[in-house]
């Protein structure tokens, strides 16, 4: 009998691991998780070992005894408890939201007016700054500056120019206003002041208003073509409102024509 026995490599954990891969490709959207321990319980209580495999394949598919052999498994389910809420839940939810949201809103806008009006305080104690330094000698001008860590008063005319612009924007933002704030033209009267005139500093500052002057120029070419471009489109939009309603037969032609 042993001579003609032969040694197969196969186990418990053969089986298992056999059956799993089994259910996953059967079932790949399986909700639960299948695990090996499941497997091995599923071999122990609901398998067995044919007698006659061929036999048995034979007529497995037969009408009769087909309800005998379908064997159901229950796995493990737990249902989920959909609780429905009623209207007036709803109502009280939605309710609680559109409050925090409004909450929400009154702190941002409480903390975008202390932001206002510590620059409001900056701006005006830099503005008592400025005219402190009009009767000042250069010695002391220079002490009152570096106790504010200013470089000189040209930094700090440019500090105070923007925060003014910066208030101005927060203004129209939060209080309400123009949206469209008119860029006020800065001074440039180093420019008009020969080099010899100046010292090194002056020379220094004179460059940097060159500069501030040709960049706010630029910036006023750039917004008239950006004008002259969107009166353009809006003109040809016009024309082609008009022709479209005047003669739509033709429109369309060159509208067809456009796309080849």
């Amino acid at each position: 009998m042993l001579s003609s026995a032969t040694r197969l490599n196969w186990g418990g954990f053969h089986g298992a691991d056999y059956l799993l891969k089994l259910l996953r490709l059967k079932y790949p959207t399986f909700p639960g998780k299948l695990t090996e321990y499941q497997m091995e319980n599923m071999i122990r209580n609901h398998c067995y070992i044919s007698q006659d495999f061929d036999r048995e394949m034979s007529s497995f598919l037969d009408w009769s005894g087909l309800e005998d052999r379908d064997h159901v498994i229950q796995y493990p389910f737990t249902e989920q408890v959909i609780i429905e809420k009623s209207e007036e839940e709803l109502a009280r939810i939605a309710e609680r939201k559109r409050e925090g949201g409004r909450r929400l809103q009154e702190q941002a806008a409480k903390m975008r007016l202390e932001k206002l009006v510590r620059k409001e305080q900056t701006l005006e104690y830099y503005k008592s700054l400025q005219e402190k330094l009009a009767n000042q000698t250069k010695k002391e001008i220079k002490r009152l500056l570096d106790d504010d860590e200013f470089k000189d008063e040209a930094q700090l005319e440019r500090t105070i120019q923007d925060l003014e612009k910066s208030i101005r924007k927060s203004r129209n933002k939060d209080v309400g206003g123009p949206e469209n704030i008119e860029e006020v033209e800065p001074s440039y009267p180093l420019l008009e002041i020969a080099d010899e005139n100046l010292d090194e500093a002056g020379l220094k500052e004179k460059r940097h208003q060159r500069l501030m002057k040709s960049g706010y120029e630029a910036r006023l070419r750039a917004k008239v073509e950006k004008e002259l471009e969107k009166a353009r489109i809006a003109e040809e939009e016009r024309l082609d409102d008009e022709r479209r309603e005047k003669d739509i037969d033709s429109w369309l032609e060159e509208r067809r024509a456009a796309r080849l």
